[in-house]
């Protein structure tokens, strides 16, 4: 397993931990969501992210199902999260604008999968990722899958604190009615 698949992975894992953490520490201005969203943040942002997909992807196919698991797994609940999590992830980013998802504020957003989970694009980009590492059956793999989807979770807690600065009284009306994933029904 080449060091570089490590390295994309656990590199932009790092930089969504470290920004995340700032954002806290120094929620204004902080780094995510940006005050203003520009093509820079959008840049930065969605290529993090595509090298956690593209370092996942490498380590899965370089040794895939070395575990011997049945497709029913592999395929069936692997490919059924992964075809799942696509789906959401699609459907929110269509709900939310591109240019809400790239960092530019929008506001709240309550309509379309928004409606029903705060968080549609982190938990679908989670089920991917969790998905893949089934898929893939490569302990390796899996373990990191769990890890960028726990990361990717921890940036959307950090975004809730600014959304519920930001945009105090709509957010709290919308943080009350709808819960932060149904998978993780928590509020």
């Amino acid at each position: 397993m080449p060091v570089i698949n490590l390295l994309l992975v656990l590199g932009p894992l790092a930089i969504w931990l470290t920004v995340s953490q700032i954002t806290r520490l120094r929620p204004e201005p902080g780094i995510w969501p940006p005050q203003r969203g520009n093509l820079f943040t959008s840049i930065w942002a969605w290529a993090i992210t595509a090298l956690i997909y593209l370092g996942l992807w490498n380590l899965g196919t370089a040794n895939m199902n070395p575990a011997n698991l049945p497709a029913i797994v592999t395929w069936g609940l692997g490919g059924a999260l992964l075809f799942l999590g696509n789906f959401l992830h699609l459907k929110g980013l269509i709900d939310l604008g591109l240019s809400g998802t790239s960092g530019w504020d929008v506001g709240v957003v309550e309509a379309g999968s928004y409606a029903f989970m705060r968080h549609p694009q982190y938990a679908a980009q989670g089920m991917v990722f969790v998905g893949w590492g089934i898929f893939a059956a490569n302990p390796i793999t899996f373990l990191l899958s769990v890890a960028a989807a726990l990361t990717l979770w921890h940036v959307a807690e950090t975004e809730e604190r600014v959304m519920a600065r930001r945009h105090s009284e709509a957010y709290g009306r919308y943080r009350n009615r709808v819960a932060a994933t149904r998978l993780l029904a928590s509020r």
